[in-house]
């Protein structure tokens, strides 16, 4: 876990530079201080093409080339000053010490949205449509569905009464500038909601919840574009000192989405869904853990532009650590077998197994006894044994060792050394010796001399 503290002039940001459909556009990619290497193990420089510009895209020629994938979870803290520094980290202390995740209000979840594309071939609110596929989602939570549809989006008073109420998730699905939110009514891309100005910088910084602190996700252009608005929309929530929002993950500049009823199968209705599906779906107890599954869940093997363009404006502010689930239990010790005894040069499979308490997957760890360990191997499911392969070269005993670790790090003890002799002990040798076969073969012809 790695956390920036502060805005633009504080902390550097990395632009990069992509062609979206003739359109150019340079986001601020925290993704590039965590996307540290390729899936080979290969650093990953962002600058592949040797032109100085980080992260381009049908810019001008040769594209960079680069995973997406984060190797560490990323939170930034663009703090302005050292007042807002207090302020965010003391709202993260008690948000910790209060354990949010076990507080009532926490199940609630609060949904906002409209039509974002009038008049689509589906005849569907985007908005709305994405807010109740993470309502499927999130089974279990509380929705309030702040809609156009029946009314509730009308006014920023209804969005910041609901959120005065406690939430632990709060998501927002339409339009959005560096300042503020808003959404259409259905068919009717004049009217803009909430009347007159949408939802603004304002408004957030207004808001009055105290400890009940959601995390929001807010999937709009630009709401997060702090390098150009120090007290963005998103930002604003993290700011306010009497309550707002915990973290947050917003776009930093223009963002793509599809139409109708496709909205989630790509651009920004995917990577909503995504953040959703990271919490409830694939385990994810941190902010950090959030961020980085959702990423995992939405890159493919086939990107385009405005897929990259998503996934590095896709801004998580708030610190990686922060719990919003119940902690992890460790794996169960685990079990090793395998042969006890052979010869160096030659290779040998050992086996081992656990479960997970929680049901996680599970990665393993050899201690082959030598100096020598395998990677984390995994996942894999709670309870299935795996194999590992090794080969020694000295003549020696080596104890070999394993431990488990869940998806969330959480690290088991190690399970009990099994001794490995190499090579075979001289007084049972794996194949007789040519005399012990000669004087079997007497021993059949024995004559008894009188």
């Amino acid at each position: 876990n790695v956390l920036l503290v502060g805005s633009v002039d504080k902390f550097p940001v990395r632009y990069t530079y992509i062609n979206v459909q003739g359109s150019g556009y340079t986001p601020g990619a925290d993704l590039y201080y965590a996307d540290i290497y390729d899936e080979d193990g290969n650093f990953q420089t962002w600058d592949t093409n040797s032109t100085s510009k980080f992260g381009e895209y049908d810019w001008n020629g040769e594209p960079d080339e680069l995973d997406g994938y984060p190797d560490v979870a990323i939170g930034r803290l663009a703090c302005v000053d050292t007042n807002e520094v207090t302020t965010v980290v003391n709202k993260i202390i008690n948000y910790e010490n209060n354990e949010a995740y076990k507080q009532e209000w926490f199940t609630n979840l609060v949904v906002v949205g409209g039509d974002t594309a009038p008049n689509d071939p589906d005849d569907v609110d985007e908005g709305e449509y994405v807010n109740q596929k993470v309502i499927d989602v999130m089974d279990g939570f509380n929705p309030t569905e702040l809609w156009a549809s029946n009314g509730k989006v009308a006014s920023a008073s209804y969005i910041n009464d609901a959120i005065n109420s406690g939430a632990g998730f709060v998501d927002f699905s339409g339009h959005g500038s560096p300042n503020s939110w808003a959404t259409h009514p259905h068919n009717n891309e004049h009217i803009w909601l909430p009347a007159p100005t949408g939802y603004t910088s304002t408004h957030a910084s207004s808001l009055a919840n105290g400890d009940k602190l959601p995390v929001i996700i807010m999937s709009a252009c630009s709401t997060g574009d702090y390098t150009s608005s120090k007290h963005c929309l998103a930002w604003s929530f993290i700011a306010n000192s009497n309550g707002g929002g915990i973290a947050i993950f917003s776009p930093d500049e223009i963002s793509y989405g599809y139409i109708g009823r496709s909205v989630i199968y790509g651009l920004d209705g995917k990577m909503e869904l995504s953040l959703f599906k990271a919490y409830k779906l694939k385990g994810a107890i941190t902010f950090g853990e959030m961020w980085t599954r959702a990423l995992n869940l939405y890159i493919s093997g086939r990107m385009y532009s405005a897929d990259y363009l998503t996934i590095e404006e896709w801004q998580p502010f708030g610190d990686p650590t922060l719990a919003i689930a119940e902690e992890s239990n460790p794996p169960e010790k685990p079990t090793i077998t395998g042969p006890t005894q052979g010869k160096p040069g030659e290779e040998y499979t050992f086996e081992a197994q656990t479960t997970d308490p929680d049901g996680d997957k599970i990665y393993y760890m050899f201690d082959w006894g030598d100096g020598r360990y395998s990677n984390w191997l995994g996942p894999y499911n709670s309870g299935t044994k795996v194999e590992a392969t090794h080969t020694w070269n000295k003549k020696d005993t080596y104890e070999v060792k394993v431990k488990a670790k869940d998806d969330h790090g959480v690290v088991s003890e190690w399970s009990d050394p099994l001794p490995v002799s190499m090579p075979i002990s001289k007084n049972t040798p794996e194949h007789p010796t040519i005399i012990q076969i000669l004087l079997k073969i007497l021993n059949l012809f024995k004559i008894n001399w009188m």
